[in-house]
């Protein structure tokens, strides 16, 4: 989103949650990530203590995280008409970001020696 529609009058002091258009699962993210590039992938679940002592979060953030991903497991993400309203058109899908970052998605993949997984 250009930061300039949020600078036009009538957004002073406003706070905005600002979604994408659509709630995808992490299962299905990864998906359109390997049918953007070209490529199977899979992901590897970690248990909460292995996120504890892999991510490199401060204690008091992998709490709050830890929990807020429980809360959501099985739950579609909020999504909202926000984006729209401001910018007066629907919002990118995942699968239009992805595409916008291949570069960085196949670098970072590169650095998996090969196993696809992230």
């Amino acid at each position: 989103m250009r930061s300039a529609h949020l600078l036009d009058a009538g957004h002073e002091g406003a706070e905005y949650v600002l979604t994408g258009p659509e709630s995808l699962s992490q299962c299905e993210q990864v998906v359109t990530i390997g049918d953007v590039i070209g490529r199977s992938l899979r992901y590897h679940e970690l248990t909460p203590e292995a996120a504890r002592r892999e991510l490199g979060f401060p204690a008091p953030a992998m709490t709050m995280l830890l929990d807020a991903w429980a809360a959501a497991l099985g739950q579609p993400a909020f999504v909202n008409s926000t984006v729209a309203e401001i910018l007066g058109r629907p919002p990118r899908t995942f699968r239009d970001w992805v595409s916008d970052h291949i570069e960085g998605f196949k670098s970072e993949l590169n650095g998996t020696g090969g196993t696809g997984v992230i």
